[in-house]
């Protein structure tokens, strides 16, 4: 079935009644702007061991960290090389997901509302989007100086940690490196600053 198909049908269900279940209304959102939207997911925190272990495959990966102030507030991003538009959004977390009306509400209000909250079990995350309009099929374009520091996670292998040296090493900008390292004191992350002259 087309994606107009589906929208034609959800909306006369919703005008006949048929659609008063909120689950309902929640997944044929999910479904209208599944393939319409692409997220791009960030995080305020960089020292989150959940975090670690959930995004950067139980500690092997690494983490890059933005300067805020050299990322656009719209940021620019190349889907087919035509500019493709994008929203900067903080999420929010909530005791209850948005009462979404699919037909009642504006399809921007709709779509935000979507893709902008989860239940506060995610809160933990502190993340923040950006939304892709038209999918996720896009180059991000950011400044070389918005990418100011790498974390190496703490399970990193050696050769992978070698190769992202070298990457980094090639960058034009200065990028502060740093390796994580768990506290032997706390339950915590520690980040020691590596030099790589």
């Amino acid at each position: 079935m087309k994606k107009n198909d589906v929208r034609s049908e959800a909306k006369w269900a919703y005008k006949e009644g048929i659609l008063d279940d909120r689950n309902q209304q929640q997944q044929l959102s999910c479904e209208a702007v599944k393939d319409k939207f692409g997220i791009f997911s960030l995080s305020k925190s960089y020292s989150n061991k959940r975090l670690w272990s959930r995004y950067s495959d139980s500690h092997k990966g690494f983490c890059v960290g933005f300067d805020k102030l050299l990322l656009p507030e719209k940021p620019i991003f190349l889907r087919n090389n035509d500019l493709a538009l994008s929203i900067l959004d903080v999420v929010n977390y909530c005791k209850e997901l948005p009462d979404i009306k699919p037909y009642k509400m504006k399809p921007v209000e709709c779509s935000r509302a979507l893709l902008t909250h989860k239940t506060f079990d995610w809160e933990y995350e502190e993340e923040v989007r950006i939304i892709l309009v038209g999918g996720s099929d896009v180059k991000v374009t950011l400044p070389d100086a918005a990418i100011c520091r790498v974390i190496i996670g703490c399970d990193v292998t050696k050769d992978n940690k070698e190769k992202l040296i070298e990457t980094i090493r090639d960058r034009k900008n200065k990028v502060h490196v740093y390796q994580a390292e768990p506290s032997i004191d706390e339950f915590k992350l520690i980040f020691k600053p590596l030099k790589l002259d």
